[in-house]
Parts: structure tokens; sequence; C-alpha cells
């Protein structure tokens, strides 16, 4: 006698009532859903730009352009007084044992022990550049540059600096945010420095002074100057109710050498001296104010970005595991009751291996297996993707697609 398996009605029962309470569960929570969804979509990069670029013009089409002109040349859009902290005797305690500005070896270790205590400090970066005064100029060039707090001895186009071989000096504020970038992108400091939008340009060629030249900075912050071509001697000068406690420091910033100076310019004022050294005739600094000191330890920057990329691929494949999810759940029964055509049969053979696939690489290959209970099969199974067999397509009796049967 030939033995014939046929599938027990309670085991699909017990498959269809799972399967009902699964459908229920996210009907009930469908907003919940669609906005956990919705964020990780926005993790990815296209999907993010995409979204914005639709959310901008969306809210053109709604605002009055007319009453925002004005924003156009304001640098904020709400204005917050910056409250101002004036200076004690007290704080002019932190460098009244100071007796030289002290050059460290290893930044990113002790750096945060000087920052504290508000202690200048000087070291030499590990970034290198072979930046020019050539190329700074032409780079302002290109980007329409217009300077603020313009100071050189002489007095025509900055940009003309290029054409003139006499000795000049010159520095600058990049009091315009483009510019400021524009000049960031030319050098940037240290990765466990938070740089702010405050820079200074400071180049010089072919000049000899005995008068140091003053930079004014207009908050009261953490500073950083970085030199970047040739060398520069420097001065840090107390403030006048700290004159009378602290003394003038002064030093040397050099290119391959001790090239970045750290200070607080709410205790001291800085002042360069440019120099003409027959080997070293063009001269250029960038002065940076930064917010803060980054307590953690940036020495590889390629494993950050590493681990960057792993966190995108995840959320990419819970994203993509997600979706195919929510179309099993909402159309899975519907397209089994309609006996699906060849083409929608590989359709959903796609999903399903598409799904086990992200599920096999996040590491719960097994998990979805088991929750699908011969549903999810892996891509080298030869089990038919659904709950129906073959079988019941020739079978007389349709009660089985009756809904009492779900």
């Amino acid at each position: 006698m030939d033995q014939v398996c046929v599938s027990s009605n309670k085991y699909i029962g017990r498959k269809s009532s799972l399967e009902i309470k699964l459908k229920n569960f996210v009907k009930k929570f469908k907003i919940i859903w669609i906005l956990c969804v919705m964020i990780i979509a926005l993790q990815n990069y296209t999907i993010n730009q995409y979204a914005r670029a639709v959310l901008k013009l969306t809210i053109i089409q709604f605002i009055d352009l007319d009453s925002f002109k004005n924003l156009l040349q304001d640098s904020c859009l709400i204005y917050k007084e910056i409250p101002k902290r004036e200076l004690t005797k007290s704080d002019c305690y932190t460098c009244e044992i100071i007796e030289q500005v002290d050059i460290i070896q290893h930044p990113e270790e002790i750096l945060e022990f000087y920052v504290d205590l508000d202690w200048p400090v000087a070291y030499e970066s590990s970034i290198k550049t072979n930046i020019t005064i050539k190329e700074i100029a032409l780079t302002l060039l290109i980007g329409d540059f217009l300077p603020c707090d313009y100071e050189s001895n002489l007095k025509i186009d900055p940009l003309r600096i290029l054409d003139v071989k006499s000795k000049w000096f010159m520095h600058w504020r990049n009091c315009d945010d483009i510019n400021g970038k524009t000049i960031r992108s030319l050098y940037r400091p240290d990765l466990f420095l938070s740089i702010s939008s405050e820079t200074w340009t400071i180049m010089s060629f072919n000049y000899t002074t005995v008068h140091y030249k003053k930079i004014n900075v207009y908050y009261n912050s953490r500073v950083v100057v970085s030199q970047i071509s040739g060398s520069f001697n420097y001065q840090l000068m107390p403030k006048y109710l700290c004159k009378e406690i602290c003394k003038p420091l002064s030093g040397r910033l050099e290119t391959y050498k001790t090239n970045t100076l750290i200070f607080n310019s709410f205790i001291w004022d800085f002042q360069y001296l440019p120099m003409n050294i027959s080997s070293e005739r063009e001269k250029a600094s960038f002065f940076y104010t930064f917010n803060k000191y980054q307590t953690h330890n940036v020495k590889n920057p390629m494993t950050l970005h590493k681990n960057v990329m792993a966190l995108q691929q995840h959320l990419t494949s819970v994203l993509c595991l997600s979706l195919c999810l929510t179309i099993e759940l909402a159309y899975g029964s519907h397209l089994r009751k309609q006996r699906e055509t060849t083409l929608m049969q590989f359709i959903k053979l796609l999903f399903y291996r598409l799904i086990y696939g992200f599920a096999k690489m996040i590491g719960l290959g097994e998990v979805v297996e088991e929750f699908g209970d011969g549903i999810l099969a892996p891509p080298d199974s030869d089990y038919r993707l659904d709950i129906v067999d073959d079988n019941y397509d020739n079978n007389e009796d349709d009660d089985y697609y009756d809904d009492d049967e779900y």
C-alpha cells in the first residue's frame, strides 16, 4: 500500500492563528511601525539627501519668501546675545606660575590636562601640509574673497600679492562663513580639536620688523595657531588685569617642528613677528578658535570609518528585512487565496531569499528560519516557499481556503 502524507489541519490552524496575531499586531501599531521604518531608512545617506530635497521644495511652496529675504544678509536666524564674562584677578592666578610655554610630544594623551588648567601649550602636529601662499591666494580669488579686519603694509587688493615682489605682511579675519569653510578646507587641524567658525589668516613675504603685530580676537575662547609655511615668533601678553600677576610668554612656531600653539584668549593677547630668513621667504599661518577638546583619542580614522560603514550596512539590512516582512504579513494570505501566478511566485521567492540572506548576514538566519518554520528556506533549499503545498492546487475541496480556517 502506498503511503500518502497528509498535512495536519491542526498544524495549519496553529500556523494561521500565529499569522493572524502577527497581522493584528502590525495593524495595531501601524503608525509606530511606519515611523520606525522611516527612521531606519533615513539613516541611508542617499535616502536622507532625497528626503531633505523634497522637504525643502515642499516648504518653499507654502511660505512667503518675501518675508525672509532679509535673512539672506543675516548670519543668524535667531540672535542670542553672548554672555560677557569679566576678567577677575582670580582668573589671573592660572598663569601666575607659568614661566614659558610647554612643548609636549603626545598631545592626544596629555593635552586635556593643559586645556583644563587654561595653560598655553605647543606641540608638533601629526598633520603635514605643503600649502603655499599662491594656493591660498588662488583659493580666495575663486571664492570672491571679502576680508574683514584686514591689515597690511600694502594698500592694494590683497589678491594682487602674487604680482608683488616687494616686502609685505598681511592678516585678516575670515568673517564670511563660506570663506571660512574654504580656508579650513585647505588645512584641517588635529582630529581631537573641535574647531569653530572663527578663523584668521596670517601671511608675510620677506618682511623684517621688530614690532609685533597683534591679532584682535573678538570672542573669549581657546585658540589654535597652526603654522603651515615658514616660521613666526610669537608673544602671549597677559591682559590688562593680569599684567601685574602673569609674565609675557614668547616662542617660535616652525612648519616641521613645533607648529601648533593653543592658548586661552580670555587671559592672553596674541602677537606675531614676521621674520626675514633667507630659506623661508614665504610664511603663512592659520588662526582658529575651538570650542572643546575631544576627550576620546582618535588615532586611527580608518577604523572609525569602517565602523560607520558596517553600521550603515546593518541598518540597510534591517530596513530590507522589515519591508519584506511587512509585505508578507500584509499581502501574503491574499496572494495565496488568489492562486499566485508564476511571476508572483518568482517575486515572492526573490523577496524571501533576500530576507534569509540579510538575516544570515546579521546573524539572525536561524531565528528567521525557525520563525518561518519552512516558509523562509535557505537559497540552496528545494522547499516551496509557501504554506500551501502543490498537492492542494488540485484538491477539489475549496473549504481549505475558507476564512474560517484562518
